[in-house]
């Protein structure tokens, strides 16, 4: 519940201000091998900015719009074999989701 405020006698002006919030998105990377290690140094793209993964396979894109995006990862040696977001598995194909 709001405040109180004092509504004096006579006429009386009230002046609200509001603001959108902006809706965001942040999406936080983790990336593992077939062991559930941490991978380093992989190259992470998601709508054209690139990052690459920090020592515990993690980076982040915060500040996206909620939305479709695209992505895409690499490191030599290595193929993506899953992709899930939120719990959910989605469509990959040659590293990029």
């Amino acid at each position: 519940m709001g405040n109180d405020f004092y509504l004096p006698e006579g006429d009386n002006s009230l002046e609200i201000i509001m603001e959108e919030i902006p809706e965001i998105a942040n999406l936080y990377v983790t990336l593992r091998d077939g062991e559930g290690r941490a991978l380093p140094g992989v190259a992470i793209t998601v709508n054209g900015t690139p990052h690459t993964t920090d020592s515990g396979g993690t980076c982040s894109f915060p500040g996206l719009t909620p939305g479709l995006h695209n992505g895409s990862s690499t490191k030599a040696g290595y193929e993506v074999t899953s992709v899930v977001l939120n719990g959910s598995p989605i469509p990959f194909a040659n590293g990029n989701f």
